[in-house]
This record gives C-alpha cells, structure tokens and sequence, in this order.
C-alpha cells in the first residue's frame, strides 16, 4: 500500500496520520510538527498547495525521513 502512496501528494496532517495509520507508532501531532519543521528549514520540498492553502508533499519521500528520524530516536 506504502509504494502506491510515495507517488501522491499529502498535507502534514494527512502525512500524520496515514503514516501512523500504517504503522508508524508515534503520536500523529508530532508526525504533523516535524513535516512542518522538515518544510520550514527546506529539507523537503512542497509540491503543490491544497484548496485551504496548506502546503502539499509526496508522502514517498517524508515516509522514509519520517522512518529514518523516529528509528533513530527509538533506538
């Protein structure tokens, strides 16, 4: 499901929780408030923009720094 999804654009709210959805286990507000620190500091970059005006990301390439980043932190 993950491969299907790297290629479509997401909010970091919907990054936050399709992630954790997916199995990521970190609570989804700090998924939300490290997409935005990631945006922020330009190490990703936005895509597009939503129809409310929230920036928009391709999840394959905040997946793997959200994996990368946690990992890390949990070992």
């Amino acid at each position: 499901l993950e491969a299907d999804l790297d290629t479509r654009l997401y909010t970091a709210a919907e990054i936050a929780r399709l992630s954790t959805f997916l199995g990521l286990d970190v609570p989804r507000d700090a998924v939300r408030k490290r997409v935005h620190y990631w945006h922020r500091h330009k190490l990703i970059q936005q895509k597009a923009t939503s129809d409310d005006g929230h920036p928009m990301f391709r999840y394959g390439e905040v997946r793997g720094r959200l994996y990368a980043e946690f990992a890390r932190r949990a070992s």
